[in-house]
């Protein structure tokens, strides 16, 4: 088949949870034989110099770019919320990127994927200029994030208009889901919002399943790894740094935290903490993981799945996390990995990570067999041609 990727923002370099998802969908189309075509949104916030690009991969995908400014903007913002329209949405529109689109399109495809919500903003230009059956892909249900980072704001204006953002999308990706031919969710638990009004299948995203690196010694302290410029995981990293970890400091007072990942605000280097050390963004996310002790994910607002957290069970790694963190993932505490939503839970977690090395490493076992039987290539391959074959 010929198939057509559209992206909200560059499935390459895979260096966040987004173009991770997008990437693993890629190489199993790939790997099934099929023609894939990308065209990807080049953001501020996660801006790609081809120059910089694999040869390899700009033959395999023929991925092209095109440059929109998604910042945040008054004027556009005022102007959504005047016609009642998303926001979110709105920002990833623009003439140039659907000229381009129909450009493409001349090229006859078989299916076009939506990476996410944001890219059905071309619903009608695809309709117009294809044939081919349209699959939203969902990573996430958009709207339930900022619902729960709505509910966390404590400004009343500003948690009125998040409320208000939340609703005008939630109404978009219900409208959008029920004019596609098929939505792929990653979780079962996303599908759940779609099931009532749309035709909804879950496929989740795939991972390479690595050995342990040679040489690499893990040290006994916990890490955050993430994609800062993230409103969840902003929100969750200072919820841990200021109100769980300085508890959980009281029964490790030598524990150390390192915080890394990309586009890290500024002001947290003014973090003047002996047992916190802000890292940064790091060459490569797996080898930081393997040579670092236990994953921290303490997340109070999100939807889909974490990525960072399938890699990391991939890895046999300790992970504590909320229970919005493991939404979308078949695991229990105690089991693959530890679930907290308190600073109590949290500085428990803690205590059994440095205390219980059997149960620790019976963990690792079992999360090592969950994602082979989960999230391996060839797990998801078979389901993917399932769904392919029933479009």
């Amino acid at each position: 088949m010929k198939i057509l990727q559209i992206c909200n923002k560059s499935p390459y370099p895979v260096k966040e949870g987004g173009p991770i998802a997008m990437n693993a969908l890629t190489e199993s189309l790939l790997q099934l034989g099929h023609q894939v075509k990308i065209l990807a949104v080049n953001t501020p916030k996660y801006h790609v110099d081809k120059e910089n690009v694999d040869t390899g991969y700009l033959q395999r995908t023929q991925i092209e770019w095109v440059d929109i400014d998604t910042n945040f903007s008054v004027k556009g913002a005022l102007a959504c919320l005047l016609k009642n329209q998303s926001y979110h949405v709105k920002r990833f529109y623009s003439k140039t990127f659907e000229k381009k689109l129909i450009e493409i399109l001349r090229q006859q495809f078989d299916i076009v994927i939506l990476e996410t919500v944001y890219m059905a903003v071309y619903y009608d230009i695809i309709r117009k200029n294809s044939s081919a059956k349209i699959v939203l892909r969902s990573h996430n249900v958009e709207h339930k994030i900022w619902q729960r980072v709505g509910e966390n704001t404590k400004n009343p204006v500003k948690r009125c208009y998040i409320h208000i953002l939340a609703r005008q999308l939630k109404n978009f990706e219900q409208k959008m889901a029920q004019k596609c031919n098929a939505v792929w969710t990653i979780s079962q638990y996303d599908r759940q919002f779609f099931a009532s009004f749309a035709p909804v299948e879950v496929l989740p995203f795939a991972t390479n399943l690595p050995a342990k690196v040679e040489g690499l010694k893990e040290k006994k302290n916990l890490f955050m790894l993430g994609s800062m410029d993230w409103q969840p995981n902003i929100e969750g990293t200072l919820w841990f740094v200021y109100e769980i970890f300085p508890l959980i400091c009281t029964q490790f007072p030598n524990i150390q935290l390192k915080i890394a990942g990309r586009k890290i605000p500024h002001q947290w280097y003014n973090i003047k903490h002996p047992n916190i050390e802000i890292v940064g963004e790091v060459p490569s996310a797996k080898q930081f993981m393997q040579e670092n002790g236990a994953l921290v994910v303490p997340l109070l607002s999100g939807s889909g799945i974490r990525i960072k957290i399938v890699e990391a069970l991939s890895l046999g790694k300790t992970v504590i996390t909320t229970t919005i963190g493991k939404e979308g993932l078949d695991v229990c505490s105690g089991k693959h990995l530890f679930i907290a939503d308190n600073a109590k839970q949290f500085a428990q977690a803690v205590k059994t990570y440095f205390e219980d090395e059997a149960l620790c490493g019976q963990m690792s076992a079992n999360a090592v067999e969950y994602i082979q039987e989960n999230h391996s290539y060839s797990v998801i391959n078979k389901r993917l041609e399932q769904l392919l074959a029933n479009l």
